[in-house]
């Protein structure tokens, strides 16, 4: 049997927002470009408009219009397939750079502008982290991307819950890979931080919890916990012990329903 450690790092509740900023940052560069010619040229809107429409090959259309806003969705989900087509339209916009020859399309000057340069070292220096396996796996591991909606199990576990001052027992009857709700404790105040240590099957998880909700009923007290700084191995053993666990006690017996509910 196994003790979860408590990570000494907190743990990504969401998605990182420098890759929800680099998306925006990809999707709005068309724009850019266009409120760039606008400023350097002053020409009407109609004659740039024109003079972009008036590119007949596929690689200009491409270079202007597609490239990094492709880019860009493919940072909204990352997944295995689509980090791989990020590799690439990067390793083509790098190719596009080295090769640009002054005053060529689609930027028209000596170099292209530093809003492109900008974006393009903010994409690299997303590919130069995913070479950190620490970084990598909670992108590409779908147990572990924390800002995703995570399968709940219905269960009966006895737990004991540990205060600065006191040590009570509960029940989870409901539980993920990022909290639990539990039944049958005493008293608890949202907000309040405590120990949870609780086992399945054969493996023992001990970690921190934070209380989000509260639901009081006649009979029973129910309450809404987080786990907090649950590391990235313990998160992903429990995540293989609750589907170990619903694998033999599919289907759930009628009293555990019931107790769940």
């Amino acid at each position: 049997m196994g003790i979860s450690r408590i990570d000494k790092l907190p743990p990504m509740k969401t998605k990182p927002i420098l890759f929800s900023s680099i998306t925006l940052f990809c999707l709005f560069e068309p724009v850019a470009k266009l409120v760039y010619f606008k400023t350097t040229t002053h020409f009407p809107w109609d004659t740039i408009l024109s003079n972009l429409m008036s590119r007949d090959t596929m690689s200009d259309v491409f270079n202007f219009w597609l490239i990094f806003p492709l880019a860009g969705l493919t940072l909204l989900k990352i997944r295995a397939w689509s980090y791989v087509l990020f590799l690439s339209l990067m390793v083509f916009n790098v190719y596009s750079l080295v090769s640009y020859e002054a005053y060529t399309w689609p930027y028209n000057e000596v170099r292209p502008h530093i809003y492109n340069l900008a974006l393009t070292l903010c994409c690299l220096g997303i590919i130069i982290a995913f070479m950190f396996p620490r970084i990598r796996k909670p992108f590409f591991d779908r147990r572990s991307r924390w800002w995703e909606p995570q399968k709940r199990h219905d269960i009966f576990l006895e737990s004991e819950l540990k205060t600065s001052f006191d040590t009570m027992t509960s029940v989870v009857s409901n539980i993920s890979s990022t909290g639990a709700y539990l039944l049958n404790v005493e008293d608890l105040k949202i907000g309040e931080h405590l120990l949870i240590n609780f086992r399945i099957l054969d493996e023992v998880f001990t970690t921190e919890v934070v209380v989000v909700r509260k639901v009081s009923d006649v009979s029973v007290n129910g309450y809404g916990v987080k786990f907090l700084n649950m590391s990235f191995q313990s998160r992903r053993r429990l995540v293989e012990a609750l589907n170990e666990w619903e694998q033999i006690h599919a289907p759930m017996d009628e009293s555990n329903k019931q107790l769940a509910s």
